[in-house]
């Protein structure tokens, strides 16, 4: 089924983000902007989502999207602070329903935090650094960077990047951008997970985009904190 095949491969593609307490780093100045909730990677800590979706043909989709700190352990041979991304969605025209879910694996280091790498959980692929870059705690609007480049089991290459936009009154948005290519260097994939944070990096709401090149029908979801 095409939704279910596009949402298989992004699961392997689009990697959620977390990022470092506030205390992690010097005082930032006044006009930066928190890139991470406070306590993201202390075991327990949860978010959670409601979402809506559309497509260019007229998909009509709802669900939730997860977020779930875990115990730290060890990958790659490093210890790190698991995320578990999980998104659990329907078809409201067909009510089909389906679901995906992945780790993603942060360096515990406060002053060097990096995306080590992250783990399919249905599907079974791991993707690992290539070259991973610091994550920087807090940034002012119009800065970017790169987060780090990836290879994964199934033979693709993903890169991350991370930019930070203004937003409406006090607020910033924040976009994590990825690229997925295929073995012969086409791009296969590319979508972003976008937040309204505020100073403190406390987000408000959502945004994701799927968009698998060879469906050539990008989902869009846009969701509310619960």
């Amino acid at each position: 089924m095409k939704l279910f095949n596009s949402l298989l491969l992004l699961s392997v593609s689009i990697l959620a983000f977390s990022g470092c307490d506030s205390n992690e780093s010097d005082e930032a100045p006044e006009d930066s902007y928190q890139l991470f909730p406070s306590g993201y990677f202390s075991e327990g800590f949860r978010e959670e989502y409601t979402l809506s979706g559309t497509s260019p043909s007229g998909l009509m989709l709802e669900g939730t999207h997860l977020e779930l700190t875990g115990e730290q352990q060890s990958f790659g041979g490093e210890e790190v602070s698991p995320i578990r991304i999980q998104n659990d969605w329907s078809d409201t025209q067909t009510s089909e329903q389906f679901s995906n879910a992945s780790f993603s694996y942060y360096s515990t280091d406060a002053e060097n935090r990096r995306l080590v790498g992250s783990e399919d959980i249905i599907a079974g692929i791991i993707s690992n650094s290539d070259a991973a870059t610091r994550i920087p705690v807090s940034a002012g609007i119009g800065e970017s960077g790169m987060v780090g480049s990836y290879l994964d089991t199934a033979g693709g290459a993903i890169t991350l990047t991370w930019r930070l936009e203004e937003a409406d009154g006090e607020f910033a948005r924040l976009v994590w951008d990825s690229q997925v290519r295929d073995g012969q260097g086409n791009l296969a994939v590319e979508g972003y997970t976008a937040y309204i944070i505020d100073q403190n990096g406390a987000r408000q709401s959502i945004e994701l985009l799927f968009d698998v090149k060879l469906l050539n029908d990008p989902v869009t979801w846009v969701g509310v904190k619960q």
